[in-house]
């Protein structure tokens, strides 16, 4: 079966953003924007955002989670990490130094008919961030603690927002922004290319759900 072009497209695209300099990230739908799960509207609720509330939120989670991860010596940016990956609104989006990671992402949700989004910035320097409540001014790009096997799986680092309930257009000293969109009816090609190349659920959750949902894919796409 030939590549679809658009397949080839991506590739040439991101061969010239392998200095080690560059992110990405992969959303499904491209008019999705860059803002964290806790600022965002629909999450919630009528109350909107307020950093208080966001602070409660993570302060019950450091309270309850030490009965299924101790969590010794974790710093604040390690809790928060562990805390996205699994599932808690933060104020973290996710990014990886790996292109086809974020191709997957972007094209992996079978049920979405919308256009993907691959994100990518060049960014010079990243931070190790120990309190991130307390950084300000613009969002910063920082390392992630090896505490959960998807973040490793992933290569994954985050964007910090010190302001979650603003979108965020990645801008200023240093920072080059580019995005490439994944049309919906090349989806599924871009599925089974990387599904080949060994990028899947299986791969990059690392753990028994990802396992089945690869396992579901394969046998739903059985010829």
């Amino acid at each position: 079966m030939p590549v679809d072009p658009n397949w080839l497209d991506f590739l040439e695209d991101v061969s010239g953003r392998a200095d080690g300099y560059w992110i990405f990230r992969g959303e499904a739908d491209n008019a999705w924007e860059l803002q964290p799960k806790v600022g965002r509207p629909h999450v919630c609720g009528p109350a909107g955002y307020r950093l208080a509330d966001e602070m409660i939120l993570f302060n019950d989670f450091c309270r309850e989670a030490p009965r299924y991860e101790r969590g010794s010596g974790f710093t604040a940016t390690d809790w928060l990490a562990v805390a996205q990956h699994h599932g808690l609104p933060t104020r973290l989006l996710d990014w990886t130094t790996n292109p086809l990671t974020a191709a997957w992402f972007a094209v992996a949700d079978e049920a979405n008919s919308h256009d993907g989004r691959i994100h990518m910035i060049r960014v010079v320097t990243r931070s190790v961030v120990i309190d991130p409540f307390a950084i300000a001014g613009s969002p910063v790009i920082a390392h992630v603690p090896a505490l959960a096997a998807r973040i490793t799986a992933q290569q994954g680092l985050f964007s910090i927002h010190p302001n979650p309930d603003l979108t965020w257009t990645p801008s200023g000293v240093g920072i080059m922004y580019e995005t490439f969109d994944v049309p919906a009816g090349s989806k599924p090609e871009f599925r089974r290319t990387l599904h080949h190349l060994g990028f899947d659920s299986s791969r990059l959750m690392s753990d028994l759900d990802g396992l089945t949902k690869t396992l579901q894919w394969k046998y739903h796409n059985r010829t």
